[in-house]
C-alpha cells in the first residue's frame, strides 16, 4: 500500500463510518479496521489524531459541496434551486442506506467539544463557505446582502435540522420540505423588503 493510498483510505473510512455512527461512536481501530491500515500508518499522515482525521474529512466534504454549489451557479440556478438539490440528493441517499447514514457535517456538528479544536475549525470553515455563496446566489436575486446573508443561513439550518428529523424518524420528508420552505421564507422577504435593482 502506497504512502498516498495509505492515507486516501484511512480518510475514506473515517468518512464512512462518521456518516453512519457519528464521530463519538467511532474509534480508531474501527478506522484502521475498514482502511486495512497500520495505527502507525494514521498518526503518520494525521498526527493529532482522530480530531484531525474528522476535521480533514469535513473539510473534503465541504469542498465537494462547495464545488456543487459553484457549478449549480454557473449553469444558472438560483439559491432555492441549489438547496432544493442538496436537500433531494441527501433524502435519496438516506434512503437508499435505510437512514442508517447522514451527509457528515450534519452527522459529527453537534458533537464538537473543547476535545476537538481542529474538528470545531472545520466545521465553522465549511458552514462559513456555503454561508458566502449562498449569500451570493441569494444577492445575485436582488436580495440586500444583509438579507441574503440571513436566508442563507437560515436555509443551511433548515437544511441541516431536516437531516436530523429524517434519520430520527426514518422518513425523507423533512428533507423534501425544505425547499418549499425556503421558497416561502425568500417570498416573505419579498414581501417585507422588495429586492433591489442591482
Amino acid at each position: 500500500m502506497s504512502d498516498a493510498s495509505a492515507r486516501a483510505r484511512i480518510l475514506a473510512a473515517a468518512q464512512d463510518l462518521f456518516q453512519r455512527r457519528g464521530f463519538h461512536a467511532v474509534g480508531l481501530s474501527d478506522i484502521l479496521a475498514v482502511a486495512k491500515a497500520p495505527k502507525g500508518s494514521l498518526y503518520h499522515h494525521f498526527p493529532a489524531g482522530k480530531d484531525e482525521l474528522g476535521a480533514r474529512a469535513v473539510e473534503g466534504i465541504a469542498a465537494d459541496v462547495t464545488a456543487y454549489i459553484a457549478a449549480r451557479r454557473a449553469e444558472g440556478a438560483g439559491a432555492v434551486d441549489i438547496i432544493g438539490d442538496l436537500a433531494e440528493m441527501s433524502a435519496r441517499r438516506m434512503e437508499q442506506e435505510r437512514f442508517g447514514w447522514s451527509p457528515l457535517i450534519a452527522a459529527v456538528a453537534h458533537q464538537t467539544g473543547a476535545d476537538t479544536p481542529l474538528l470545531a475549525q472545520a466545521l465553522a470553515g465549511a458552514y462559513a463557505g456555503w454561508r458566502r455563496l449562498l449569500g451570493e446566489a441569494f444577492a445575485d436575486e436582488g436580495f440586500a446582502p444583509e438579507i441574503a446573508q440571513s436566508l442563507a443561513r437560515t436555509a443551511i439550518a433548515l437544511l441541516e435540522g431536516a437531516v436530523i428529523l429524517a434519520r430520527v424518524d426514518r422518513d425523507a420528508a423533512p428533507l423534501r420540505a425544505v425547499q418549499r420552505q425556503t421558497t416561502r421564507l425568500a417570498a416573505l422577504e419579498r414581501e417585507d423588503r422588495p429586492p433591489t435593482n442591482g
